[in-house]
């Protein structure tokens, strides 16, 4: 290895090795976006150590970065194939480059690999402005896209605008679209998974564009994906090979469809037209899309479904039992009450996380909270309007653990129903005002030794703060100890109310339909 390589890298290297070592170290590193040295380099290390390679994955980065280090390059001191030569022998018939490399690695065993060897012949070529043929394969290549115009639809009486996922596969240009509001990652996953249930298999190689959704960095050599759309082609089993920048040549089937099916059968015809719903405008592009798949061929025989299940399904991975669940991931800080914030709705960890940045990986239904790549809390997820928090009671301090022993919500809950209704609203809005509902308990267990002193003054006091929406402990004393000496709530009690608030009055011209 020339340089460190990401320890989060060495680790997936490590687990898909343990986990299938019959896999070449190329399709290791189209899975894990390095090198197939990077990948040897990797294993050959992790051999040399003589440990388990569960239990170095096992193991947090200070550790596992003391284990391994970056090796010289790979390719120093190695011969150059001769381009020339290769693309001379590439204008025969059935010659292909791989062919060509295994030659040439049969001379030099030790020379590039076969990315490097074609990214050379590719980079010649582009020089010369030739054009070269590239065999397809049956069932081999995914190749993705988004149109490039829009479609109109209304939508809560708004006129809003879908753009259409395309995809084809294989050597019959079998097509499937889909439209979506957006190009996010969360969408173009959805599109990717539903593609591959259409096609009702997998193929070896997905070839998207370099739009932000699937590619985070393009490069020339070597492209950053986006880690959703990374790990869930680690879920099905599938390398990403990201179409060049400016190069329609490498994805040139999904180009030519989404200019036929996407501009043409989709935009064309909804030309001028706004769709009066996003329901009607995916049965649209459903109905289009099987016209355009069962259309018959101009030049040879059949249709692209027809060749699709004869020549690309046979040679597809079959799916997952389960679909992927697509995760959302969001850098997130940890609170002083030990709670991180998603969707509005809080989850604990650990008090001693608290005010440290955490990322949250976000799935259908549950929430993971990791910390330096360590996950430190699991949640479902609230789905409810009325519940806010979720806390479990380890994460919490030992001091707030022992003032919470012997009490809960529906204790005090309890306790106000057997006073009165007026109570129990009372304290249920007390209960609403508190991000964790155990915050309330001292503030409840003060007002219950109010109503011990003076139960009639206790409840005139809820009756009177219900009144004027005020649940704050401080004018509950005030006003039950004005009540409690004079029977009744004096100016005193009143002065220290918001002035904002509508007072006493207010309300009993209210009940009695006198505003």
């Amino acid at each position: 290895m020339a340089k460190k390589v990401d320890m989060r890298v060495i680790k997936e290297i490590l687990e898909i090795y343990e986990k299938n070592s019959n896999l070449s170290y190329r399709k290791i590193a189209l899975m894990c976006g390095c090198s197939k040295n990077t990948v040897k380099s990797i294993i050959d290390r992790a051999s040399s150590i003589g440990m388990e390679f569960r239990d170095l994955v096992a193991m947090n980065n200070e550790q596992l970065r003391t284990l391994f280090y970056p090796n010289s390059n790979p390719y120093s001191g190695v011969p150059e194939p001769n381009i020339d030569e290769i693309i001379e022998k590439l204008r025969k018939k059935h010659v292909t480059l791989k062919m060509l490399h295994e030659e040439y690695k049969a001379n030099y065993p030790n020379g590039i690999g076969y990315t490097q060897f074609c990214e050379r012949v590719r980079k010649t070529i582009n020089e010369r402005n030739l054009t070269l043929h590239f065999e397809r394969k049956p069932g081999e290549k995914m190749e993705i896209d988004w149109s490039g115009d829009k479609v109109e639809f209304r939508e809560n009486g708004e006129v809003k605008k879908a753009i259409i996922f395309v995809s084809t596969i294989g050597v019959s240009g079998y097509a499937f679209m889909k439209p979506f509001r957006d190009t996010k990652s969360e969408s173009f996953n959805i599109g990717v998974i539903s593609a591959l249930e259409y096609f009702g298999g997998v193929p070896k190689i997905a070839v998207p564009d370099n739009d932000k959704s699937a590619v985070i960095k393009a490069s020339k050599y070597h492209s950053e994906l986006n880690r959703s759309f990374k790990n869930l082609a680690k879920y099905y089993d599938f390398a990403v090979i990201p179409a060049r920048i400016r190069s329609p040549r490498d994805k040139p089937v999904v180009e030519n469809t989404v200019l036929n099916v996407a501009e043409r059968y989709v935009i064309g015809q909804s030309y001028n037209k706004i769709f009066d719903s996003f329901t009607e405008l995916e049965n649209f592009v459903a109905t289009q899309l099987e016209k355009f798949n069962n259309k018959e061929f101009q030049k040879k025989e059949g249709t692209r479904k027809s060749v699709f299940e004869k020549v690309d399904k046979p040679e597809l991975s079959p799916l997952p039992k389960t679909p992927y669940q697509i995760i959302k991931y969001k850098v997130a800080t940890v609170g002083i009450d030990y709670h991180v914030q998603y969707n509005k709705k809080y989850y604990s960890v650990p008090y001693t996380y608290a005010r440290r940045q955490v990322e949250l990986q976000i799935s259908r239904y549950s929430i993971d909270i990791f910390c330096d790549e360590e996950k430190i809390a699991t949640h479902f997820l609230l789905d409810t309007s009325d519940k806010k928090y979720s806390t479990y009671k380890e994460h919490m301090p030992e001091k707030h653990i022992k003032v919470l022993q012997g009490f809960s919500k529906e204790y005090f809950m309890q306790w106000a129903k057997k006073i009165d209704n007026n109570t129990k609203i009372y304290f249920d809005r007390i209960f609403d005002r508190y991000k964790i509902k155990e915050q309330a308990f001292r503030s409840l267990r003060g007002l219950i030794n109010f109503c011990g002193q003076d139960k009639d003054s206790f409840k005139k006091t809820v009756d009177y703060c219900l009144q004027i929406r005020d649940y704050s402990y401080n004018l509950f004393k005030t006003v039950f100890e004005s009540v409690k000496k004079n029977k009744t709530i004096t100016d005193t009690a009143m002065s220290v109310t918001n002035t904002n608030v509508r007072g006493r009055e207010y309300f009993m011209r209210r009940k009695n339909n006198v505003v």
